[in-house]
């Protein structure tokens, strides 16, 4: 699972979608609504790259 990070233009709220790899594309063209006010003119903002270690180390 993979966090993304969105801002809407119209409230400038930023905001974190957890999506499987797979759907990033689709987050690409139909990005999500803004959660505080509804609107659908979001964009995807760059974030740096994480994750976790396997377990065991």
């Amino acid at each position: 699972m993979a966090s993304y990070e969105f801002e809407c233009h119209a409230c400038s709220e930023r905001f974190q979608v957890n999506a499987p790899m797979s759907e990033h594309e689709n987050l690409k063209a139909h990005p999500p609504i803004c959660p505080k006010c509804a609107s659908h003119d979001t964009r995807q903002l760059v974030s740096l790259f994480s994750s976790k270690p396997a377990s065991g180390y």
